[in-house]
């Protein structure tokens, strides 16, 4: 496994570079800026195949995306939304979004999706995005700042994994009266924890374990020669306090 420990385009390029002339027969990767890589993709794919898995990069030659219709799981996350600030009877206020970047295609893709549905909700005003770079001091500063500066914030939602755990912290130690409701991504341990405290209303979760599996069976089926979906959907559900005690258990039995 290679991994870019700063989440540089300019690491991915260079691990895919390395990869053609090691003898590697076939790469799936989660491309951290499609667009700029379409070059190195295009060169991967012309001797082996090229599976993307997590976030997509459509323009580029690879067989296979593995993962989650991005733009669905916005809308899910946008409608779960909703139904949080109905049920606190809030009619009106600000949203705040947060993620680590906003130019990879699962970013892009989600906040399309919540676009589609919660900034369609009258009284709802969704502000500019607030961007960390993965940084996880800097993921809850921004929820700091963002409690600060809008007294009217009434609903935070992170994009990335790690900015549940982050938004979850910030909101924990803030001394603001009313706190905002927030809604997440994917299934850290301090998520879940946040989930179970009633922190966070509900996340959005994927299938992390099924990215791995059936990008490397794509692969090899390919290698076989096999057909493969161009898209492999691996599904995602909404966790709240109602069905955490059932998730939990199978997501801990899958990481045994």
């Amino acid at each position: 496994m290679f991994r870019p420990l700063k989440g540089e385009v300019s690491d991915q390029q260079r691990f895919l570079e390395d990869i053609l002339v090691q003898g590697f027969q076939g790469v799936a990767i989660s491309p951290i800026n499609p667009d700029a890589m379409n070059g190195i993709f295009e060169k991967v794919a012309a001797k082996i195949p090229l599976v993307t898995a997590d976030s997509d990069a459509p323009k580029s030659p690879r067989k296979v995306y593995v993962g989650t219709n991005n733009v669905a799981a916005g809308q899910l996350v946008g409608e779960t939304a909703r139904k949080a600030l109905e049920e606190a009877h809030i009619t009106k206020g600000k949203v705040a979004l947060f993620v680590g970047r906003i130019d990879m295609q699962n970013a892009i893709e989600r906040k399309k999706g919540i676009e589609d549905t919660l900034g369609k909700v009258p009284g709802i005003e969704i502000l500019p995005v607030f961007l960390d770079k993965a940084d996880r001091a800097l993921a809850k500063k921004n929820v700091e700042d963002a409690m600060a500066r809008y007294p009217d914030l009434v609903l935070g939602i992170g994009v990335w994994s790690y900015n549940g755990p982050c938004m979850a912290d910030a909101v924990r130690s803030s001394n603001r009266p009313t706190k905002p409701l927030l809604v997440v991504f994917d299934e850290e341990e301090e998520t879940l924890k946040a989930v179970q405290d009633g922190i966070i209303y509900a996340t959005v979760v994927q299938k992390p374990f099924q990215f791995g599996y059936q990008s490397m069976k794509a692969l090899k089926d390919l290698h076989d020669g096999k057909t493969v979906p161009a898209f492999i959907d691996t599904g995602i559900l909404v966790v709240k306090k109602d069905n955490l005690d059932s998730f939990w258990s199978e997501l801990r039995e899958l990481k045994k």
